[in-house]
């Protein structure tokens, strides 16, 4: 009985483990970039330039390690090699849960499924003009020098790109 009991637990445990860094996928059709190029909008027709880029890191209430160490590193490689970008405003970092009231639309807006990061070029109006998912963050964030490395080569890589 005692087994039984405890494996049920062990069990319960796993999923939850597994429920946590996860959500189901939309049901409804979301228009998803194909190998990160960006999403036809009318600012992209247009030709727009963004007034600001935001690396957001999305998150669901409940964290694994993981998960936590993505916020922390991102925030931290933030703080440390963008310091300029953050005063002149340039570049904002925000944590975003995506189980609090009002942010499920970022979930079926950038396809989320998991704890992720993600680039975003926005206009002066908020329009999001190019978005881009950084995909390694999650394999890189229990290495905080493979993780820094990475990220650290996507936004200055992205920053460059809108500059030239």
């Amino acid at each position: 009985m005692k087994f039984a009991t405890v494996l049920m637990l062990v069990g319960l445990c796993a999923a939850l483990f597994l429920a946590a860094c996860s959500a189901p996928a939309p049901e409804e059709s979301v228009p998803v970039s194909v190998a990160n190029e960006p999403i036809p909008t009318p600012a992209t027709v247009m030709g727009a330039t963004p007034s600001r880029h935001v690396l957001y890191y999305f998150h669901r209430t409940l964290r694994c390690e993981e998960c936590l160490s993505m916020e922390f590193f991102a925030g931290a490689l933030v703080r440390a090699r963008f310091e300029d970008a953050l005063l002149d405003e340039t570049l904002q970092y925000v944590v975003i849960n995506l189980d609090d009231a009002g942010n499920e639309h970022y979930a079926e807006q950038f396809n989320l499924t998991f704890s992720t990061l993600v680039l975003v070029a926005e206009d002066t109006s908020g329009d999001i003009i190019e978005w881009q998912e950084l995909d390694e963050a999650w394999e890189t964030s229990l290495d905080e020098e493979m993780f820094t490395k990475y990220v650290a080569g996507e936004i200055t890589a992205w920053l460059a790109r809108w500059q030239q």
